[in-house]
């Protein structure tokens, strides 16, 4: 933190991570290990939630605990927030509190029994820093040249891979493999308020050998810190229950009823899998509201069309219009996607992953710097704008009696401006991630809550209803549209783009020479009853002598097919049949489907 101060004070608006005190007890020596030729392995002891592994001749326990104390330094006042230590703190060390570690201790006895015929040497308590995913910050920044290399919570283990891993990022201007979501520092937004980062660490290193549930689990510890979009609590009333991602809550699904209780800790048979496919035959049948959360960038100023022509795959559009796009790294590898629409000369808007805003934005900002279109101006609005998204074979006849006749006659993938009858104003764009009819209606956070009222009241009339994201991702997967782990840090060459791609001119990353060694495919996936949810990413693909031929990046339960399709990548030569997935133990039989 110091050291990030002291390269520039006016970037680092706050420091997502927090110093907590870590004990661990280190036994007397054990007379069979001391007869041991070999080194013991280290042992996680998930009950007790610790690692055992050799120190001398004896045993270290080191337990994750339930009731975990931020640092307090000498002289220091309690803060909630990452404090650095006092100047001149270097190896001291904290009293230990062993009552806080007793039943830790007592399971790593009953595991291992041998520990129970010696005593404890010693107990050492000092501190650690974790962030609230327990993932380290290594990457860039927003600082030209400065790269973070910080939060390493196993320092051992994540040292020397992730200091090869960014010294590849400083020397060769990429990653190796794609570590954005799990390490990348701007993964933290403004958002990560010290109140939030204090009760996100505490709680994750609390559970950190917890079983996890996956995104399903939505855990919610630091999210009532949090400021919350004005739309909010108008989606809480329609009985939505939220997910978390960036700082913003959306809408995962609604309730049918308020007494009903869902348990989110669950690897199959969701409480909530009837819901979102409902939610889903209900856009099927007529309109469907949800709230979109995604990215909002504007690229403006002198040479703005020249950059990004330059920046971007895809031919720019024409004024009003809208295109798919892709930014790669000079490898060709796909950095991030975006809708991309010319609103004045000089004057786009992009629409990504709300996930990755700050991380596309700076990646614009140093690619701007370093092309030399200094003059282009590159600016992440997506706080500013919120995104109203309508999907469904009824839409435009609720656009009809929101706005009259000024949406006649425009063209899929185009922007009009339009006002409502109540002269609410907002820019809307003829596209659905939904796959079906549908407008995303992009209006000024400030005047969003009446927006959606007056959707309300015009939809009222057509069987308006409410869908989340689990239901959204249902219909967009059964279309292949790709969603960022969808694109897996592929070369463009592999990820089926090509239709993005301008036919003349340079673009960054540009290699049509490039031999794929994988292709984008879509799979229907053969799960049992209760299953079709829980296909993880990253599950393997395996042919019939078990060699791992391919990957699953997202999987749902499609609404049209009532099948699990899953979006992934076979190998080079790898087969198109006998083919099966493999997760949680189980084997399921996939088929190509043909798009």
């Amino acid at each position: 933190m110091e050291v990030s101060d002291m390269v520039c004070p006016d970037s680092f608006d706050n420091h997502p991570a927090l110093l907590i005190e870590h004990q661990y007890a280190i036994s007397e020596p054990i007379a069979s290990i001391q007869q041991l030729d070999a080194r013991l392995p280290v042992l996680r002891d998930l009950a007790g939630s610790a690692y055992i592994r050799q120190e001398g001749a004896g045993l270290l326990i080191g337990p994750y605990e339930t009731t975990a104390q931020e640092c307090q330094f000498p002289g220091h006042k309690p803060t909630t927030g990452a404090k650095a230590p006092p100047a001149g703190f270097g190896m001291e060390l904290f009293a230990d509190d062993l009552d806080r570690i007793t039943d830790n201790l007592m399971c790593a006895i009953d595991l291992v029994p041998s520990l129970g015929q010696v005593g404890f040497a010693s107990v050492v308590n000092g501190p650690t820093i974790w962030t609230g995913d327990s993932l380290p910050r290594c990457g860039r920044t927003r600082i030209g040249g400065y790269y973070d290399f910080n939060s390493l919570s196993y320092g051992i283990t994540h040292g020397p891979p992730l200091a090869e891993h960014l010294a590849a990022v400083m020397l060769e201007g990429e990653q190796p493999f794609d570590l954005t979501a799990e390490c990348d520092p701007l993964r933290y937004g403004n958002w990560a308020t010290p109140e939030y980062v204090h009760a996100k660490v505490l709680d994750t290193y609390a559970k950190n050998n917890d079983v996890a549930y996956g995104s399903f689990e939505n855990r919610p510890a630091g999210r009532e810190h949090l400021a919350k979009h004005p739309l909010y609590h108008a989606l809480a009333n329609h009985k939505a229950v939220f997910e978390f991602g960036a700082g913003v809550e959306s809408p995962a699904f609604y309730q049918c009823h308020d007494s009903v209780e869902y348990n989110p800790c669950k690897l199959h048979h969701h409480d909530w899998a009837h819901l979102a496919l409902a939610e889903a035959h209900k856009v099927l049948a007529g309109v469907g509201f949800s709230y979109a959360s995604f990215s909002k960038i504007a690229v403006t100023g002198p040479r703005a069309a020249e950059f990004l022509d330059w920046a971007t795959t895809n031919k720019l559009p024409i004024k009003g219009r809208t295109k798919l796009t892709y930014a790669l790294t000079p490898a060709g590898k796909i950095n991030a996607e975006f809708t991309i629409t010319k609103m004045e000369t000089n004057d786009f808007y992009l629409v990504g992953s709300r996930a990755y805003s700050d991380h596309d934005t700076q990646w614009l900002v140093d690619l701007a710097q370093s092309g030399g279109f200094s003059q282009v101006q590159v600016k992440d609005i997506s706080d500013e704008v919120d995104v109203l998204h309508l999907a469904g074979p009824r839409t435009p006849d609720l656009m009809q009696a929101l706005c009259g006749g000024q949406l006649e006659g425009q063209g899929f993938f185009s922007m009009r401006t339009v006002t409502t009858t109540n002269q609410t104003r907002f820019n809307g764009f003829k596209l659905s991630f939904s796959g079906e009819q549908g407008y995303e209606l992009h209006v000024d956070r400030a005047d969003s809550v009446a927006l959606y009222d007056e959707i309300l009241r015009a939809g009222s009339q057509f069987g308006l209803s409410h869908f989340g994201n689990y239901a959204l991702n249902s219909l967009r997967i059964e279309r292949g549209y790709k969603i960022k782990a969808d694109l897996d840090y592929a070369h463009y060459s592999e990820a089926d783009i090509g239709m993005f791609l301008k036919k003349e001119g340079d673009f960054v990353g540009r290699d049509d020479g490039q031999v794929p060694t994988r292709s984008s495919k879509s799979f229907h996936v053969d799960t049992e009853p209760g299953w079709e949810w829980s296909i993880p990413g990253d599950s393997p693909i395996r042919d019939l002598d078990g060699n791992n031929v391919g990957v699953i990046t997202t999987a749902a339960h499609g609404a049209r097919t009532n099948k699990s399709v899953a979006l992934g990548y076979l190998f080079a030569g790898a087969p198109h049949e006998d083919l099966h997935v493999e997760s949680y133990g189980r084997r399921w039989p996939i088929e190509i489907v043909q798009q």
